[in-house]
């Protein structure tokens, strides 16, 4: 079933017309004409800013490496590799590649037009398989935030920075997967043609939110299968493109847990209605918190069913980030790495230690000043793989699989992390710690919990208040100025002091 993304027609520059294509994806064929602006969308609760004069589709950068990258050897019968996240799967049939070809996913910034999630770079970049692979995305619910599954696509990087979106995505809604067949490796995200922004937010009671719907314009490539992606733009919807505002399933809402109402446009065009609406909390804090201001989007295109598009906002007795308060538990997500290969305090030392792990972080402490959450978990990868050559023998410590939770005496290696929020300047300091079961090798050496390894923050850092809490560094294994904070080897990597381990963590409520 096709996405939804609004295809460039030389019949309107406002949007196409939906009977020149039999999908969402509505084509142009022509030459000349007008496209939509590519200009910025403006911040909800801002008015849209004048039109731009049409311009070229737009390429952006590259995305810059942020995570564990996975590699694997595949041969001429096939086989497969997942990303460290899981949300990136490549199927390789047999016969695609001619001889063994090592295969790496490393996660990307995300820098498409409608980008959900972090992208990934598949290596070897531009290698062409002789039969089609398949890419399978998993859409976790961080990238659900203001879309629906069946408004997002797949979309790969070229040369020239350009994106193009594939147009028939398989879709699997139980299993909240998309999927695609190419023959190539390149730059691949997830992208969605249509949101509503904020996807997701926070509202004190009786205070209000703007929410608007911002959809993605593309042109076809004229191949059929893709086309490339200009800019996603604030605009006016079309009659009969966007209807049913609601909250909690309730059209127009309800005092007791808030009310949705469109803002009128100021100076309509022809066919034009609304793309915004406000959402007024209630006077107190919701039985069911957050809410889920919804709306419905119908793509003019023949064929095509809607989709409810869904922000989540949590309504707070609290401005800024006091609302963390009244937060019980909180998703987190953690990866490390750390390669070291050179000199240590007992002999020649080689280092390999990674982790992505997950979970839900539960509050421990609350008051007027500060809050923190701590959590335990198994969820994820760790990897161990470290060795130092003595002049007389070899020590060798490795282990891989889930992470662990140690008890008794190795109670302290337990993988996890802890979060603490200053509430009166709204800073956080973060710290997180990956084990996992391992061994030496050697004959009555059973594997036991072994840190693979440890970060923690130097100070408090500010919240940022358009990402919230996360994000992607290099820190070293002791403290220099400039660095957010350093990284404690585990494993055979005690009294090793040089250079940085690359840590990425993001913290988000468990209920967007």
């Amino acid at each position: 079933m096709p996405a939804m993304f609004d295809l460039i027609s030389c019949l309107s520059p406002r949007r196409a017309v939906a009977a020149l294509a039999s999908a969402a994806w509505l084509l142009s064929a022509c030459g000349g004409g007008e496209a939509p602006s590519s200009a910025a969308a403006p911040r909800p609760g801002e008015p849209p800013s004048a039109p731009s004069e049409p311009t070229d589709l737009q390429a952006t950068p590259a995305g810059a490496p942020e995570g564990l990258a996975t590699s694997a050897s595949i041969g001429t019968t096939g086989g497969t590799l997942t990303s460290a996240d899981g949300l990136l799967q490549i199927s390789v049939p047999p016969g695609a590649f001619a001889h063994p070809t090592e295969v790496a996913i490393q996660p990307i910034a995300n820098t498409a037009h409608g980008g959900r999630g972090r992208a990934y770079r598949i290596t070897p970049e531009g290698l062409h398989g002789i039969t089609p692979m398949a890419l399978r995305f998993r859409v976790d619910e961080a990238m659900l935030q203001g879309s629906a599954l069946g408004a997002m696509s797949i979309a790969t990087q070229d040369d020239q920075g350009r994106w193009h979106v594939h147009l028939r995505p398989v879709r699997d809604e139980a299993a909240r997967t998309l999927e695609i067949q190419t023959t190539h490796f390149s730059d691949w995200a997830v992208v969605a043609g249509a949101q509503l922004r904020p996807g997701t937010a926070t509202v004190p009671v009786a205070e209000s939110i703007d929410l608007s719907l911002v959809t993605c314009a593309a042109e076809a490539d004229g191949d059929g299968i893709t086309a490339t992606l200009d800019a996603c733009v604030e605009q006016p919807a079309a009659v009969g493109e966007l209807s049913g505002w609601a909250v909690n399933g309730v059209t127009g809402g309800g005092y007791s847990f808030g009310t949705i109402t469109e803002i009128p446009l100021t100076h309509p065009g022809p066919s034009e209605i609304p793309h915004r609406a406000r959402f007024d909390a209630p006077v107190a804090v919701p039985a069911r918190n957050p809410v889920a201001v919804s709306v419905r989007y119908q793509e003019l295109a023949p064929g095509v069913p809607p989709v409810t598009l869904v922000s989540n906002v949590l309504v707070t007795k609290y401005h800024d980030c006091r609302w963390m308060r009244d937060t019980a538990s909180l998703h987190f997500e953690l990866e490390l790495e750390y390669r070291y290969d050179g000199p240590g305090p007992e002999g020649h030392t080689s280092l390999h230690q990674s982790g992505a792990i997950r979970g839900e972080l539960q509050s421990v402490y609350q008051n007027d000043l500060q809050g923190a959450w701590q959590a335990l978990t198994t969820q994820g990868t760790a990897f161990l793989n470290d060795l130092i050559a003595k002049s007389d023998d070899t020590w060798r410590l490795s282990g891989s699989g889930v992470p662990a939770i140690g008890s008794g005496i190795d109670a302290d290696r337990s993988s996890g992390a802890q979060l603490v929020v200053n509430y009166g300047d709204c800073t956080y300091h973060f710290g997180g710690r990956v084990a996992v079961l391992a061994s030496s090798g050697k004959p009555h050496d059973p594997p036991r919990v072994t840190e693979v390894g440890s970060f923690a923050f130097g100070s408090f850092v500010p919240i940022d208040r358009l990402d919230g809490i996360g994000g992607y560094k290099q820190m070293p294994l002791r403290d220099v100025a400039g660095a957010i904070g350093t990284y404690a080897p585990g494993g055979l990597g005690y009294g090793v002091s040089d250079g940085r381990a690359a840590v990425r963590w993001i913290v988000h409520r468990m209920t967007y």
